[in-house]
């Protein structure tokens, strides 16, 4: 076909060669101006029905393999060959097309060599040989998951790109498995000197017959010759059939033992003895030590840094092969570019055998990452290349920020995200869209930018949201539901499970729904918590651990789950729900987060992100003074969620969480920095509040399912005693001077945040809320002598802290001026300053003598100074003096990622 003729909208440039069943052309798309490669049938080729239904039903199952290893198809269609213009003489008249319609495929054109041509030069390193053999497993175990078998795998049939990455050509003449066998056209199909045993008797194939194809261009890799040679066909036929190929260690130096055995295995001539599946071969190539010398498969341990500029990569040297001469040169001349290195690791078939260790520093110069306990902090792409996180602002106040991994631009925020009210972020599978928990509702926002919207009804809080599916969410409404999913165009909730109180469940939460769209893996609450996959359509359970939390699915059949600070992995097979051995993969996970929150997120591509550390989340209580000193007021780590010190600050109740996400108060003395456990019972205990004299402490608890408000005497080891039950959630928050009165915020869920309410100790009158209505309040106090109300809302657009007397009967009047604030706002024990929290910066506002005034904002401390302990969102003041009480870290935690960390995942699964 000569240059210039035109196949339905694509342009003939010249030909490429003749693979199974057609000539290959390269040719131009005119209607998306790009290169193609175009398959074109002979005209004979298609002479019967069964032929026309055979080419449609094999090239529809090329069309249906998306994989980085796979040329990808683009079309598949049938039209009139016009031919090109005869010449150049004026009046040329147009030449008629070729009566008949000729069948075509528009494939990825692919600009490099094929394999066989590299071959040609000399054989392989050793270790390209595993780096592109363990690409092309990948690649077809892709086609066979499918149930597709290529028949026809060759080094002519794979392509290396201009970046060294195999994809392979050619599906043309795969079948499915189910079908019917094909009728052959001439003699045989495929190349002689590649076909399997049961290919070369014209029998039936399956995978293991792609597998044989694969040790063969393995075997020609190392040696540059085919394991069976011959001057004609019948020759090369009869020693597939017949004998043993020459050992690889007979003709080249340095070739492993282990390679030796895996290709002999390959190359088995009865289908049962080689490789089942080509997974396993992939394994074992990767389980393989090669020569250091060329050796390419050593783990580099490398260093991301998000900062100002974004993030970069400092890595390790490591003698790179020539498929990464270039990224690691540019590397070497400017560190600045290395993300692209990570780009090219993430992408090269290479990382297929070597997972890339990296670290990414947490920056604080674009909110990083907020390390608060409670819900998941951050989802990361389905190709690995975006991750999404919770940050904090200088005020303390949290949001979503989105960095691109492989870019040096830095994490940025989210548009019209709603501050302080985020949870549980979710990535898309195209990694366009975040779902998230809000206060009210679940929220779909693109990382392009605009405003979220509120997918239907739903309702969700902590733990929540899960993206694992294109056209749904799955989340929990509360810790005492079952899962509901909900459309991403919106619309109502439909429950996927409901909790079984007769097996003593209250609830179902962090739900993950697998591969097969009907099954579930949630952690069940009550009586007995447990990890459990849950077939939605019967309600069967199968428990997967006792103790296992924060489930997460690696795709094709991979279970991951975190038991405290460890992360394991289980084999699933859902077609009859049966489980393999549980694996220990990581040991180092942060994961003592309430409600089972692990800090990890995993792609697609088997690329994982996780905060290191586990235990290191643990956290001391300081003191530090105006002047910056710092004081340790707890001798060990604790899992410290909240505190408050007592009036005179001889005590600090603590709120305390173990592994599980459970809390209990406890009481240190500041003095002697003992811990005394109060014991107070069942539920979790939260928010306590002291009284003026330091002899009560009240704090709200969920015993009865929902929050209600009680209080003890820690001296005299009474109680605890029930101060308020309502329908709703309550949250203490401060008492008055006088012991007359207790502030609490109350979950009424018909605004969209917490509404500030009064109750009155001495019973003269029921709660009545005191400041209300549509906007976001997140924090309220009554000052010490009990004449003034200060809260933050964000009515003006932003969080802001206001005060009002509580006599009523007056405006009320804005204490901050500008910034940003959030978190605590707590007055001095005289009540003569209003402390918070303003664009990195502690300030003071003085109550002036009169009139409700207070003066301008003066900043005290640059809490920057502190970046790395949660002075933002989790402080106090100090009643012994200026300064403040906060916490800190045992020592920093680090934000890890291993890139195409599912062969890693792969090893430890299959490994003893």
């Amino acid at each position: 076909m000569k240059p210039g003729t035109t196949i339905s909208h694509y342009r003939v440039v010249g030909q490429l060669g003749r693979g199974g069943m057609g000539i290959v052309y390269k040719a131009e798309d005119t209607k998306l101006d790009r290169t193609v490669a175009l398959k074109l049938l002979p005209p004979h080729a298609l002479i019967s029905e069964d032929d026309r239904a055979r080419f449609y039903r094999e090239a529809r199952a090329a069309a249906a393999l998306n994989h980085p290893n796979i040329a990808h198809v683009y079309e598949i269609d049938e039209s009139f060959v016009v031919p090109a213009k005869a010449g150049t003489s004026p009046g040329t008249a147009e030449p008629p097309p070729d009566p008949e319609h000729r069948p075509f495929i528009a494939m990825e054109y692919i600009d490099g060599e094929s394999l066989a041509e590299r071959i040609e030069k000399g054989p392989l390193p050793l270790a390209d040989v595993i780096t592109i053999a363990s690409a092309l497993a990948d690649g077809l175990k892709a086609a066979h998951d499918k149930e597709i078998v290529h028949r026809d795998m060759k080094a002519g049939n794979v392509m290396l790109t201009s970046a060294g990455i195999p994809k392979i050509l050619d599906f043309g003449l795969a079948k499915t498995t189910a079908s019917t066998k094909l009728t052959q056209m001439g003699s045989t199909l495929g190349t002689v000197a590649y076909m399997s045993p049961e290919q070369a008797k014209g029998e039936e194939v399956d995978r293991r017959s792609d597998i044989w194809s694969l040790g063969a261009i393995i075997y020609e890799m190392v040696t540059g010759r085919m394991p069976f040679a011959g001057d004609y066909e019948q020759a090369v036929v009869y020693g597939i059939l017949n004998q043993d190929p020459e050992p690889l260690t007979s003709l080249r130096t340095g070739v492993p033992m282990e390679l030796e055995r895996i290709v002999n295995k390959c190359l088995s001539k009865e289908r049962k003895l080689r490789y089942q599946h080509v997974d396993d071969l992939a394994s074992d190539l990767l389980a393989m030590e090669t020569p250091a010398a060329s050796r390419i498969s050593v783990a580099p341990r490398s260093s991301v840094t998000a900062g100002p500029s974004g993030p970069s990569v400092v890595a390790t040297t490591t003698k790179p092969s020539h498929l990464h001469s270039v990224a690691a040169g540019v590397l070497l001349l400017l560190s600045g570019v290395a993300i692209g290195w990570l780009v090219f690791r993430m992408t090269s078939p290479r990382s297929a055998v070597t997972p890339l260790h990296v670290t990414i520093a947490a920056s604080d110069e674009a909110g990083w990452l907020n390390y608060e306990p409670g819900s998941r902090q951050m989802s990361l792409s389905q190709d690995g290349t975006r991750l999404v996180y919770i940050g904090s602002l200088d005020s303390g106040l949290e949001t979503l920020y989105m960095v691109d991994l492989t870019s040096s631009d830095p994490p940025r925020q989210l548009d019209h995200v709603e501050l302080g009210s985020v949870s549980d972020p979710a990535l898309s599978q195209d990694g366009e869209s975040v779902a998230f928990g809000s206060f009210d509702g679940i929220k779909l926002v693109s990382i392009r930018g605009g405003s979220p919207k509120t997918l239907g009804d739903a309702v969700a809080t902590p733990p929540g949201v899960s993206w694992t599916h294109a056209d749904y969410v799955v989340y929990s409404p509360s810790v005492s539901d079952g899962l509901y999913r909900v459309s991403i165009l919106g619309g109502e909730p439909v429950a996927l499970t409901t909790p079984d109180s007769s097996l003593g469940e209250t609830g179902h939460v962090r739900g993950v729904m697998l591969p097969d769209g009907k099954t579930v893996a949630c952690v069940i609450l009550g009586e007995s918590q447990q990890l459990a996959l849950i077939d939605t359509e019967t309600g069967d359970r199968y428990t997967v651990s006792t103790e296992g939390m924060y489930p997460q699915f690696v795709e094709p059949d991979v279970l991951l789950y975190a038991e405290g600070n460890s992360l394991f992995a289980v084999k699933v097979d859902l077609s009859n729900y049966t489980l393999g051995r549980p694996r220990l993969i990581l040991d180092d996970v942060a994961g003592r987060e309430s409600w089972g929150t692990s800090q990890y997120t995993v792609s697609g591509t088997g690329s994982i992100v996780y905060l290191s550390g586990g235990k290191t989340l643990d956290r001391r209580l300081i003191r530090v003074d105006l002047e910056g000193n710092l004081e340790y007021l707890s001798d060990r780590g604790l899992g410290i969620d909240y505190f408050t010190p007592s009036p005179a600050g001889t005590h600090v109740a603590l709120v305390l969480s173990d592994s599980r996400g459970s809390t209990e108060l406890g009481l240190l003395d500041v003095a002697t920095r003992d811990v005394q456990m109060l014991a107070l019972g069942e539920g979790n205990q939260n928010s306590p509040v002291w009284s003026s004299d330091g002899k009560v402490l009240y704090f709200s608890s969920d015993r009865s399912g929902r929050v209600d408000i009680y209080m003890t005497r820690p001296g005299e080891g009474s109680g605890p005693d029930l101060l308020l039950a309502s329908e709703f959630d309550d949250i203490a928050v401060s008492a008055s001077n006088d012991g007359k009165l207790l502030t609490f915020l109350r979950d009424t869920r018909t605004s969209d945040g917490l509404d500030f309410w009064i109750l009155p100790l001495d019973d003269s009158r029921p709660a009545y809320p005191f400041v209300q209505g549509p906007s976001e309040y997140l924090w309220a106090t009554l000052s010490p002598d009990g004449r003034v109300v200060a809260y933050t809302s964000d009515e003006s657009g932003r969080m802001e802290v206001y005060a009002v007397p509580f006599s009523g009967g007056r405006n009320r009047v804005k204490v901050s001026r500008t910034g940003e604030t959030g978190g605590k706002i707590v007055w001095s024990s005289d009540g003569r300053y209003l402390y918070f929290v303003s664009d990195g910066r502690l300030m003071r506002s003085t109550l002036l003598d009169g009139d409700l005034r207070f003066s301008n904002p003066e900043s005290v401390m640059e809490v920057d100074e502190l970046r790395g302990r949660w002075v933002r969102g989790n402080w106090d003041f100090d009643p012994n003096g200026d300064g403040i009480i906060t916490l800190t870290r045992l020592e920093p935690s680090e934000l890890k990622m291993i890139v195409n960390w599912k062969t890693e995942l792969e090893e430890r699964i299959s490994g003893e």
